[in-house]
């Protein structure tokens, strides 16, 4: 809550971060955001565990005045067994500002539930999110649905819009049905 700035901080390979709460939040960097957050120059290189809102930087950002992930990067083992996980945002939802610009994953990121994408594992609600030079090197599996190399999923609610700009996957892509080398599904968004 509230006003935070994360600089400069990194986690290296030997670090391991696990969360077996049904309905947790599990990042890298921060587990759930929720007000006015900036990430710049820090980056998560070791083993995520967790079950739903994973995200390899952040699992899950609610009702946020404005987040901005910078010059970040997540290069770790991702595992998740649920919905809404992505190399750097597991999920994003409710009315909130998000930047993320010269971003990568070049990790693994790997769950049997739907919405997983390389950089944001899903969007929703009236989200407003510009990608800037961002990329994706690392796998992208799941046994389920919406899988996408940069995007798992725009999920159903209007007032989405999603800019992307200089962005690319490089990484294996791999789902069940829905999955995209960029987007896996847009439901409904701009």
């Amino acid at each position: 809550y509230g006003t935070t700035n994360i600089d400069n901080c990194n986690s290296s390979t030997t670090a391991s971060i696990s969360n077996t709460a049904s309905v947790g939040e599990t990042g890298g960097c921060v587990g759930r955001i929720k007000g006015t957050v900036g990430i710049r120059n820090s980056s998560f290189a070791g083993r995520l565990n967790g079950v739903q809102n994973v995200g390899g930087l952040v699992g899950y950002i609610d009702s946020t005045t404005k987040a901005t992930i910078e010059n970040s990067y997540f290069a770790g083992t991702l595992n998740a067994t649920s919905h809404y996980v992505g190399g750097i945002l597991g999920k994003i939802t409710t009315i909130c500002e998000i930047d993320i610009t010269n971003c990568y994953s070049s990790g693994t990121v790997t769950s049997s539930g739907m919405n997983i994408g390389g950089i944001i594992g899903s969007i929703s609600q009236a989200a407003d999110v510009d990608m800037v030079n961002c990329l994706n090197k690392g796998t992208v599996s799941s046994s389920a649905d919406a899988v996408g190399g940069l995007v798992g999923r725009l999920e159903s609610y209007s007032g989405i819009n999603l800019d992307m700009k200089s962005c690319l996957n490089m990484g294996q892509v791999s789902g069940d049905k829905n999955v995209g080398s960029l987007i896996g599904w847009i439901q409904k968004g701009t």
